[in-house]
């Protein structure tokens, strides 16, 4: 967020919540609010780790899609935006793969803001939703 246009920034801010969130948490729902912004309103909506399952079964793009699936599971969040960058790179692919149908950007965030937890469960849920 440090590094995004001023414009970018106070758009984020005006459609908030109005709770009292961290730094942290900002950032996450920044990133995924303007990822959010690639598609049109009223897309069907699936959680961004169903539709990596879907190409992770394609026999094309199955092995690339599953390695950079693994590479995100295998990373916590930082500040540095290394795990941002798989994320926006699986997006964009999940974009140009499968139309008509967008993440759910909301549940990316509570996953994202969850992501570097003790017990990493949420990268357990993800790896069941993406591999089985």
């Amino acid at each position: 967020m440090d590094q995004a246009p001023g414009k970018a920034v106070a758009a984020y801010y005006r459609v908030r919540n109005a709770e009292n969130t961290s730094t942290y948490k900002d950032e996450i729902q920044f990133a995924c609010l303007s990822m959010s912004c690639m598609w049109d309103r009223g897309e069907a909506k699936m959680p961004l780790q169903k539709l990596l399952g879907r190409l992770c079964k394609d026999p094309g793009k199955g092995k690339s899609v599953s390695k950079a699936c693994l590479e995100c599971l295998d990373n916590p969040w930082r500040k540095d935006g290394f795990l941002l960058k798989k994320i926006y790179s699986l997006v964009v692919m999940v974009k140009r793969e499968i139309p008509g149908v967008m993440p759910d950007f909301e549940r990316l965030a509570d996953d994202l803001i969850r992501w570097n937890y003790d017990k990493r469960f949420i990268q357990r849920n993800w790896i069941n939703q993406i591999f089985n």
